[in-house]
């Protein structure tokens, strides 16, 4: 049976209602009583609706009740009855009831409050438990995404590492700075060493790197930028050597561990193929050369002697005395133009062939090449020199030589120049030439369609010495033509030796 338990501070209408059921049930105990009289002791059934006053209404209302029930004893089955006296006889008996009331109504109270506490406990124990079953619930629920969420990136993981397993080149990842801890099939295919015989092997060791730079000076680069590009020689397990196209990046984990994901590709072959192409074009220029000197010997020795030959003849018949002055005039003109014929054979031949490359070397050749070209084309050089080795390589000196006459002519031909520069120097690294002009340039995105034979030609002679050719011109800014040939390819002196003091002008041998 269910009971009413009131709230604190609830609703005056309950309040009555609490009040009321009390009298209601004192009420209904005086009725039960009095049909009970001759049966059973009128104090039982108003103990009994005390009691059930205290269990439904709550303990004031019960001792409301209890006072009611003795004052119903009293007054319904005391004598005299249906008065409200309170005789010295019937004091204990009413006292024995109220205090068996009170304690009946306290009881009853308390009990209701512990059941009151018990059910609150229970209800918020039966709440914690479903709070707590929800949250057990969504954190099973998130496990089970993440446990997902963790099988797809394993998944993921597992088609990455197939995928890199079925690349040709060679993946390999090391623990900076040394243990390998990855090794795919790739690198087994490149290297012949197993995934097995590589984990945990220092890479520089097991693949005989050779780097282009210091061990250390490579790794500090590597910790610097986080990543190296470039290439490098590796030794194969039969004792092959390799040149390989390297990319390393650095990666770190959230542990601070650091890793090297190296990925390496094999062109050797195209390196070779490279070299050969090299060589060939060598072979190309030295044949060129070859056949430009006999060509220009030709001239010179052949060509010219018969001008010379021609010329003495005409002067011979100019000097006749039987020659009529009609003819001795047009004999003249002819002279002259035989004149500019050898003029013209003596300057072709030496642009086929430099004598004074030869014979004086490469910056004599140079002030006469400048002095020539000022002379022709009325465009005023500047020429400077400073601290070359003496002497210079001869392959050398005929690649400065070539790259300067062919950028001076693409100064005559293209950049309408009012004055134009030529500086040579010797610098420890090499030997570095600049030839400069003020001319009208041209915007650099359109070097490689504006480029001819000629520029391909000083590109070729330069990559046979393994140097460098590098053009900077803008609109209106004039060119300029920077070329770099490293100090490996000069021999004899030191490049840091001068032979003349820095930036003197060469003496005038445009008569050489």
């Amino acid at each position: 049976m269910e009971r009413y338990v009131a709230p604190p501070g609830s609703h005056p209408i309950v309040t009555i209602a609490r009040y009321g059921g009390a009298v209601f049930s004192v009420a209904a105990g005086v009725m039960l009583s009095m049909w009970l009289q001759s049966v059973l002791d009128p104090m039982v059934p108003l103990l009994v609706t005390v009691l059930l006053a205290a269990w439904f209404s709550g303990l004031w209302p019960a001792l409301c009740a209890s006072v009611l029930a003795t004052l119903a004893i009293d007054y319904f089955f005391e004598p005299p009855l249906y008065t409200v006296t309170l005789e010295l006889s019937h004091i204990p008996h009413l006292v024995v009831f109220v205090l068996l009331a009170t304690l009946f109504a306290s009881a009853s109270s308390a009990r209701r409050k512990a059941e009151q506490s018990l059910r609150q406990a229970r209800d918020e124990l039966e709440i914690r438990v479903r709070e707590r079953t929800a949250a057990l619930q969504r954190t099973n629920e998130q496990l089970q995404e993440e446990i997902v969420e963790r099988r797809r990136a394993e998944d993921a993981v597992k088609r990455q590492a197939n995928l890199l397993e079925q690349t040709h080149d060679a993946i390999l990842v090391w623990e900076f700075p040394n243990a390998i801890v990855y090794w795919n099939r790739g690198a087994e295919q490149l290297y012949g060493y197993s995934k097995a015989e590589a984990t945990g092997r220092a890479v520089h060791e097991l693949l005989q790197t050779e780097y282009p730079m210091q061990l250390a000076l490579f790794e500090g680069a590597l910790e610097r930028d986080g990543e190296w590009n470039g290439e490098l020689t590796h030794t194969t397990r039969d004792s092959r050597q390799l040149i390989v196209e390297s990319r390393q990046v650095l990666i770190c984990d959230p542990d601070g561990r650091r890793f090297v994901l190296e990925t390496n590709r094999d062109i050797t072959e195209r390196k070779q193929a490279e070299l050969a192409l090299e060589e060939l074009a060598g072979r190309l220029i030295h044949a060129q050369e070859q056949e430009r000197s006999r060509i220009g010997r030709e001239l010179h020795d052949h060509i010219s002697q018969l001008l010379g030959v021609l010329m003495i003849k005409i002067d011979q018949l100019r000097a006749h005395p039987a020659m009529p002055s009609v003819m001795a005039g047009a004999l003249n003109d002819v002279r002259h133009c035989a004149s500019d014929i050898t003029d013209d054979v003596h300057r072709l031949s030496h642009r086929l062939h430099s004598s004074t490359l030869d014979y004086l070397g490469l910056v004599p050749a140079l002030q006469k090449l400048v002095t020539e070209f000022s002379d022709h084309h009325d465009i005023p050089v500047e020429f400077a020199h400073s601290s070359l080795p003496t002497p210079v390589p001869a392959d050398v000196a005929l690649c400065l030589f070539r790259v300067t006459e062919e950028s001076l002519n693409n100064v005559a031909r293209h950049s309408h120049a009012k004055a134009a520069q030529v500086d040579v120097r010797g610098v420890p690294d090499g030997i570095h030439l600049t030839v400069r002009d003020d001319g009208k340039g041209f915007d650099m995105t359109q070097l490689q369609s504006r480029a001819g034979l000629g520029f391909v030609s000083m590109q070729e002679r330069l990559r046979v010495l393994r140097g460098t050719i590098r053009i900077d011109s803008s609109p209106s800014r004039g060119t300029t033509v920077n070329v770099w040939v490293p100090s490996e390819q000069i021999s004899g002196e030191a490049a840091g030796e001068t032979s003349k003091p820095a930036q003197q002008t060469a003496p005038d041998i445009s008569a050489a």
